[in-house]
């Protein structure tokens, strides 16, 4: 519902489906808030987004899907950012973010960047002091 695939979606596609990794071609810069649990609490808070991905499977030609994702309040990722996925390889509209990070690339979001790259900035500015 609203974005969320169902659970069965995931189940099937995290045992038959392939993962890829995708770069983000554009992302809605308005999109749906949906608060599920605790209304008080910050991280129950996702944002609904339409987003255009294109897929990069090894040893397949990449193609586009435009969908609409659900991404915490504060980790939409900017445009041309790098994010798992899983396809369904018989159907490239079905597909999903893979949270696990099995590709290597991070899946923390625009907040998770922002703090490696503080955190990175950090620790060249107190080498260059030392």
């Amino acid at each position: 519902m609203f974005g969320k695939p169902s659970r069965r979606k995931v189940k099937r596609l995290e045992s038959h489906g392939v993962r890829a990794v995708a770069e983000v071609l554009e992302i809605g810069d308005r999109g749906i808030t949906v608060t599920s649990g605790n209304q008080r609490a910050f991280s129950s808070t996702e944002v609904l987004l339409k987003t255009r991905l294109r897929v990069e499977p090894e040893g397949e030609p990449s193609f586009e899907v435009e969908k609409r994702f659900r991404y915490g309040q504060l980790s939409a990722p900017p445009v041309g950012m790098r994010v798992n996925v899983i396809f369904d390889p018989d159907n490239h509209g079905e597909v999903i973010l893979d949270h696990s990070g099995s590709e290597g690339v991070p899946n923390n979001g625009a907040l998770g960047g922002l703090l490696s790259s503080l955190q990175e900035a950090g620790a060249e500015s107190r080498a260059a002091s030392a």
